[in-house]
C-alpha cells in the first residue's frame, strides 16, 4: 500500500489501479464528499493512542512535552493536539457519518477483523 498511496496531499498524481480510472489512496484525512466509494480500515482507539504514542516517542521532535508520560501524551491524543491532524474519534466519525449517508458506498472495516481472518 506505501509504495502505491504514498503521495498523501498529492492524490491526484497517484497511478489509477482500479476500475473506472480509480485510485488506491491511503489517507489520515477526514472524509471528503469527493471520496464516493471508500474501504474504511478503522482500528480500535485504544490501539490507535499507544501506537502514536510510540511513534512520536522515536519520530516527533515535540515529544518531550510530554514528559515521557502516557497520561500527559493521552490528554493530548483525545483533544486532537497530539498531531497535524484531528482528533482520532472526530476522523472516525466522518467518515462512519459519510458510510451511512445514501449516495457513498464505503465499506467499514475493523483492522481487527481484518487482522484475524485477512483472507475474508
Amino acid at each position: 500500500l506505501d509504495s502505491i498511496s504514498n503521495l498523501v496531499g498529492k492524490h491526484q498524481e497517484l497511478p489509477r489501479v482500479a476500475k473506472n480510472e480509480g485510485r488506491l489512496i491511503k489517507t489520515h484525512e477526514p472524509f471528503h464528499a469527493k471520496y464516493r466509494r471508500a474501504v474504511l480500515l478503522v482500528r480500535d482507539g485504544r490501539d490507535v493512542a499507544v501506537s502514536e504514542y510510540h511513534y512520536q516517542r522515536v519520530y516527533s521532535a515535540n515529544f518531550a512535552r510530554y514528559d515521557n508520560s502516557f497520561a500527559k501524551f493521552l490528554d493530548h491524543f483525545l483533544a486532537g493536539k497530539s498531531n497535524g491532524y484531528r482528533s482520532w474519534q472526530s476522523h472516525v466519525a466522518s467518515w462512519l457519518d459519510a458510510a451511512s449517508t445514501p449516495g457513498y458506498d464505503i465499506m467499514v472495516l475493523p483492522f481487527e477483523r481484518m487482522k484475524h481472518n485477512t483472507f475474508e
